[in-house]
């Protein structure tokens, strides 16, 4: 059996928690995005570990209706620090926020890099108050990992692309 020379990606999986609205088929005026990483998809843990340099999150930015907000709106963009679960010490984040006219990523490093997952820690990163553009339509969200099977490399660059109907913001899953 031969071993992979890069690991796959991290799973990622997307909740929102949108503000109420009266009209539920409007679009809500801002909901908080939920990203959880490398949570193995099954019970059983990822069969090798993953080290993580960084994983960056890309919202696509204008005013169109494959646009999630607007370039204003990504002034109130919130972030909380992506936090690991209880049981992963020695693994804080520190993010940061760079905006252009076309999207605003958030680029999260841990600080003992590189972070290791196993398919049983995952971290949780929220983006808050994310203002939808009022353009009917399908934004993606690109999640982009560096990655490798070793601490030392050599490292992989993976990407997840989440779509997201904007309308469908009222739900909690996405």
């Amino acid at each position: 059996m031969t071993t992979p020379t890069s690991p796959p990606p991290l799973p990622c999986s997307l909740t929102a928690e949108p503000t109420p609205l009266p009209d539920t088929t409007a679009t809500p005026a801002n909901t908080d995005l939920t990203l959880l990483i490398g949570q193995s998809t099954t019970h059983h843990p990822m069969q090798q570990p993953v080290y993580c340099q960084d994983i960056t999150i890309a919202l696509p930015t204008g005013d169109s209706p494959d646009d999630l907000h607007t370039t204003d709106a990504a002034l109130s963009i919130t972030t909380g620090v992506p936090y690991p679960s209880p049981h992963l010490p020695g693994h804080n984040w520190s993010i940061t926020t760079t905006r252009a006219s076309s999207e605003t990523r958030f680029t999260c490093i841990p600080d003992s890099t590189p972070a290791i997952f196993d398919g049983t820690h995952p971290i949780t990163i929220t983006l808050g108050n994310v203002t939808p553009n009022h353009h009917p339509g399908t934004a993606t969200i690109t999640i982009t990992q560096t990655t490798a099977l070793t601490p030392t490399g050599p490292y992989n660059t993976n990407q997840h692309h989440i779509n997201i109907n904007k309308q469908s913001l009222h739900s909690t899953q996405i």
